[in-house]
Parts: C-alpha cells; sequence; structure tokens
C-alpha cells in the first residue's frame, strides 16, 4: 500500500524513534513466537517487505497494519492521543 501524505496523515506519523522502537519490538516479539516475516505476510496481509520496513523503522506503519501485526502476536495495540505542548486548544 503506497504511503500518501496530508496534514492528517503526517500528523499521525511516529518519529523515527518511536517507529525504530515499535519495529523492534515486533520483531523481537515475532523471532520469540518463531513466527517468520512470511508466515506473518501470510497471517495479515501485510507484504513481507513491508513488515521488514516496520520491524527495521524506515516505514510509517499505518494503523491497521500495527494492529493486524500485533493481533497475531497476541498483542493489543492502545493509541493515547494527548494534546502538545504549546499546541492551541
Amino acid at each position: 500500500m503506497p504511503e500518501t501524505s496530508s496534514p492528517i496523515t503526517d500528523s499521525l506519523r511516529l518519529p523515527a524513534p518511536d517507529r525504530t522502537g515499535l519495529g523492534k519490538a515486533l520483531a523481537a516479539e515475532r523471532q520469540a513466537q518463531g513466527i517468520t516475516q512470511r508466515q506473518m505476510e501470510a497471517a495479515t496481509t501485510v507484504p513481507q517487505g513491508r513488515i521488514s520496513r516496520i520491524e527495521r523503522g524506515t516505514a510509517h506503519p499505518a494503523l491497521w497494519e500495527i494492529a493486524a501485526i500485533g493481533a497475531v502476536l497476541g498483542l493489543d495495540a492502545e493509541i493515547v492521543i494527548t494534546r502538545r505542548e504549546g499546541a492551541n486548544p
């Protein structure tokens, strides 16, 4: 699925350190469960190459991708939205 850019999608993107941490955590859990990226692709319809980029922190994962991968791993995805310091109410 191609990545698109808009004010809304740009504001929802994770900063690189957060993407890297998320990706590493997903990769570690996948590996601990003995699931290959190809098996994950088959279970989620997220292409293997995309899974690799998510795990390395080089892709901007969509919420559905995080939820799909998490579901296979038995993880719940939670999203917390807070106002940024200095942002207008």
